[in-house]
Formats: structure tokens, C-alpha cells, sequence
């Protein structure tokens, strides 16, 4: 297999060192700017949000929303208990406390998409979850379901990777549904590896954001019903919800995503820069997400909260979002996000259960091979007529 060209790669990377430079620059100024919009939004109340958002259009969506804590808890919200830790293994004992008897689920997918040197179109959907009800009495699970995506399955939909992902989505939101389902009632927090807010469809068909956004809909729904809360675990989020309340306050003027996302500064990135920090554990105020998704619908959006919670020290904070009927419940929440800091303990800076499981979840590129040639071996012996390209075998070839 040929190398690569570290040499010149090193150099193509110096050639661009100035535009590095220059879009690095660009965000400071930008956030130099936003320091004092930041502090003016952290002093004002609720009724002064309300009535110049009133002001702005009554009918108008701003990104985010402000909640009770506006007025009753600072922009960065310290963890008091982690800031009394001397080592890790206090850490862990207070995190062991926080879980007992509490049941953890992840759900994670990863997916074989078809091949198009494959003259038969064959993919396969492998979903992943790790089980933990922290309880010496009751042992964990770790498990997959496999789903073989055939010729039929993609006749006439989505190009095929739009195709895959759809169903991998599907795949780890109806496991979610079934645990929730079973769980009913139980000390229990569902994570998913990924957003609730799916914006990312508005360029699919009217169907297929339908489809979506039903299935969404529905484990929230599920969520409420069974009161097990589920947290979406966004770990290098690219939001910019946040911001854009922040400067159609500041502007006085309702301000579209193109517009703040031309400052190159993100939710997790402005949280950051802040000089005070949230510390380990720490996280923001908890905001009513307000997204403006008209073309997908806006019906569900206000059903969810998120929140910016600290986990490494130095890298931007993660995302969470979570329903909004547990934020309804400020003993449930404050417990819910204990449970996601209590995981991310054990898992050294990230949710133990989301890590394990992508672990069991995934495919890598020689599983990808191995796949290949177990349907090459089924189809000869149920005489399906298959072949590769020859482009691919001699790839095969040169590659050995």
C-alpha cells in the first residue's frame, strides 16, 4: 500500500498557514465583540426578553428561548460538589452513589452502505445498546440487532446512503421506544448518541421529513409516557440557537441562521470564551429550544430543552438535549443531569453507556469486507447472480 506523502501534505498544510490564521482571527474578533452582548442578555429578566422578542414579531422564532433559571441561576452554572474533589477516585465513589440502582441504556447504529461496484445493491444496519441497571443483582446487556437492507428496500427511495441513514435512525430511536416501553415507571435515563433537533432534513422530500419528524415526535412522546427522561448527547455541537437569541436581542432585529452563522462562533464556542468558565461538571442555563425549521415543521421543537454541560476541561462543552417536560420538573432534572455526570465520570470525560455503546455498535472497514464476502458466498449457494467490478478486485488485489 502506498504511504502518504507526509512531506507533501506538510507543505500544502504551510501554503494554507495564513487562512488558518485568518479564520482563527476572524472568530476571536467575533467573540471580543459578543462579550458585552453576553453580559447585557445574562442581566435581564424575563419580561424584558418577552417584550422586546414581542417587539421583534409576535409570530417570529429565535433560536432559543429563555426559562425560569434566566432569573434564578447565573449564564455558567458551577458543580459545587466536583469543585471538592481532590482525586478521581472521590469522583467515582460519588458517581457510584448517583447510579445505584438506576438503569442506563445507549443506543448507538453504524451501517454497511451499498456498494455501486456490487452489481446487486446490498447494505446492512447493525444497531448497538448497552444496557446497566447498576445493580450487583441484575447483570448489564450488551447487544445488536442486524438488518440486511435488500435491492427492494431501496427501490425508489433516497440515494442510498440518505437511505441508510434513515433507517440507522430509525433503528436507535425504536430501541430507545422499546426500552422505555419496558421501563416504564423505573429509575431509568435513556441516552442517545446524537440531536433531537433534526434540521438536517430539510432538504430531503416532504415524505421522508415526515417520516422523521413522526418518529422524533414519537419517543418524546414515549419519553413523557413512560417518565423514563432521555438525554441527546451532542458532543462537538455546531449549534447556534443560543446566538441567535443573542443577537436578535442585541440588534433589536429577528436574525437568520446564515447571518450568525457567518460570525463563525457557535453556542459551545461562546460559552467557552467566557473568561469565568463552567468548570468540570459544570454547565449553562437550560434554554426552550426555538428553532426556525418551517420547512420541516415547528410543531415539536418547544417540546425540547437543552442545555451546555462542561466535560473536558479545554474543549468546547457538549450539548444536551432533553425533553421538556423533565425540565418541568426541577428535582427530576437537576437528578437527570447528576446521572449524565455520574456517567461521564465513569467514562473519563464522556457517557460511559454512549461510548460502550458505539463499541458494540460498530463496523469497521474490514467488517465492511468480511460482509462482501458473506453475500457473495450466500448468493452462490442460492445461485443469485453476482459480480464486482473489476476495479475493485484489482484493488483487492494490489492491496494484499
Amino acid at each position: 500500500m502506498t504511504p502518504l506523502y507526509v512531506d507533501r501534505v506538510s507543505a500544502a498544510l504551510h501554503d494554507k498557514r495564513d487562512r488558518f490564521r485568518l479564520s482563527e482571527q476572524k472568530i476571536a474578533d467575533s467573540l471580543n465583540r459578543l462579550e458585552g452582548v453576553v453580559h447585557n442578555f445574562e442581566m435581564m429578566t424575563l419580561r424584558e426578553i418577552a417584550d422586546r422578542l414581542e417587539a421583534i414579531g409576535p409570530d417570529a422564532r429565535f433560536g432559543a428561548l429563555p426559562t425560569r433559571e434566566q432569573e434564578e441561576l447565573p449564564l455558567l452554572i458551577p458543580f459545587e460538589e466536583g469543585r471538592r474533589w481532590s482525586h478521581h477516585r472521590q469522583a467515582r465513589e460519588w458517581a457510584m452513589d448517583i447510579l445505584s440502582g438506576v438503569t442506563t441504556v445507549a443506543v448507538d447504529g453504524s451501517a454497511i452502505d451499498p456498494s455501486g461496484d456490487l452489481s446487486v445493491q446490498v447494505g446492512m444496519i447493525q444497531i448497538g445498546w448497552f444496557q446497566n441497571p447498576h445493580d450487583t443483582a441484575q447483570s448489564y446487556v450488551k447487544d445488536v440487532t442486524v438488518q440486511i437492507v435488500s435491492p427492494d428496500d431501496l427501490e425508489g427511495r433516497d440515494p442510498p446512503d440518505m437511505e441508510m441513514a434513515w433507517l440507522r435512525t430509525r433503528g436507535e430511536l425504536d430501541r430507545i421506544i422499546q426500552f422505555m416501553q419496558a421501563h416504564k415507571g423505573a429509575r431509568a435515563v435513556a441516552f442517545l448518541d446524537g440531536t433531537l433537533t433534526i434540521s438536517f432534513v430539510r432538504n430531503m422530500d416532504e415524505e421522508r421529513q415526515k417520516q422523521y419528524r413522526d418518529l422524533v415526535r414519537e419517543v418524546l412522546r414515549q419519553s413523557k409516557e413512560s417518565r423514563i427522561p432521555l438525554v441527546g448527547y451532542i458532543d462537538s455541537s455546531k449549534s447556534i440557537d443560543l446566538m441567535t437569541l443573542l443577537l436578535s436581542l442585541s440588534s433589536g432585529a429577528k436574525q437568520g441562521y446564515d447571518r450568525t452563522r457567518s460570525l463563525g462562533v457557535t453556542d459551545a464556542a461562546l460559552l467557552r470564551a467566557d473568561p469565568r468558565g463552567m468548570g468540570w461538571g459544570g454547565r449553562s442555563r437550560t434554554f426552550i429550544c426555538n428553532r426556525d425549521d418551517s420547512v420541516i415543521g415547528n410543531e415539536y421543537y418547544e417540546d425540547i430543552c437543552f442545555t451546555y454541560f462542561q466535560t473536558t476541561q479545554g474543549n468546547p462543552p457538549a450539548r444536551l438535549e432533553i425533553p421538556r417536560w423533565v425540565f418541568e420538573d426541577p428535582k427530576l432534572y437537576e437528578w437527570v443531569i447528576n446521572v449524565v455526570r455520574a456517567e461521564c465520570v465513569v467514562g473519563v470525560g464522556y457517557p460511559y453507556p454512549i461510548e460502550t455503546a458505539d463499541a458494540v455498535a460498530v463496523l469497521t472497514g474490514e467488517d465492511r469486507e468480511r460482509f462482501l464476502r458473506l453475500f457473495q458466498e450466500f448468493a452462490a449457494n442460492e445461485n443469485i447472480s453476482v459480480y464486482m467490478g473489476k476495479k475493485v478486485t484489482s484493488k483487492r488485489g494490489r492491496r494484499r
